[in-house]
């Protein structure tokens, strides 16, 4: 793609709205998600990325916003509870044009010496982040947003990047918190995990994009 640049995406919203990514498994594409707008003065809005596992982006695993300041923007975006591995260049980046960012409840599972979240353009504003598992990376700073509850501790997945499910023990097992509903009234992390389970088994929800029960063989999806 454009001249040998790799920027192919696995699942790509350009100048989309009002849509949901969920419940995909996602790996070893030059960009697991974007969600963006290549043409100056347009948007992608009203979008949310939820229990996907997506892993090995070589650009990195979630993009957001335009790719340069001249570009369009992204708003009104919510990344919620997908678990995320070992991106080449970070777990999560906002490009250029940001606004109205909500990233919660995820599991980030970052090489070494990779950001778990960055911002590598201009114009990124109203940043929320909370809650979020970070591992592989650094033990003290998800990136230049801050997390006051974040949970620098190893998720203990099953394979960091084959099989992403939680293992029993798993820190980020009921540890989740409520993200409340949408516009529409309904939950907003989903009413599915991964697996097609519901969303919450426990005393709360998990954290990423699987809801572990110890009852189940758990990296089989249910009958």
């Amino acid at each position: 793609t454009y001249g040998g640049e790799r920027s192919a995406g696995g699942i790509y919203v350009d100048g989309g709205r009002d849509i949901v990514v969920e419940r995909n498994r996602i790996d070893n594409c030059d960009i697991g998600i974007e969600v963006a707008s290549e043409h100056a003065g347009k948007g992608t809005s009203n979008i949310t990325v939820r229990n996907n596992f997506i892993s090995r982006g070589y650009l990195g695993n979630i993009l957001m916003g335009g790719y340069a300041a001249n570009r369009g923007d992204a708003h009104n975006v919510v990344v919620v509870n997908n678990t995320t591995s070992q991106g080449t260049n970070g777990e999560i980046e906002l490009q250029h044009n940001c606004d109205g960012v909500t990233i919660k409840n995820n599991v980030l599972y970052a090489r070494s010496g990779q950001p778990y979240i960055s911002s590598s353009g201009g114009n990124n504003t109203n940043v929320m982040v909370e809650n979020n598992v970070y591992f592989g990376a650094s033990n003290t700073s998800p990136g230049p947003y801050p997390d006051v509850r974040a949970r620098f501790v190893n998720p203990l997945l099953v394979m960091a990047l084959t099989d992403l499910h939680l293992l029993a023990g798993s820190p980020a097992i009921d540890a989740g918190i409520s993200l409340g509903n949408d516009a529409q009234g309904q939950p907003l992390s989903g009413a599915l995990d991964i697996d097609g389970r519901l969303r919450v088994l426990g005393s709360a929800i998990d954290i990423g994009a699987h809801e572990f029960d110890g009852g189940l063989p758990d990296t089989t999806p249910p009958a």
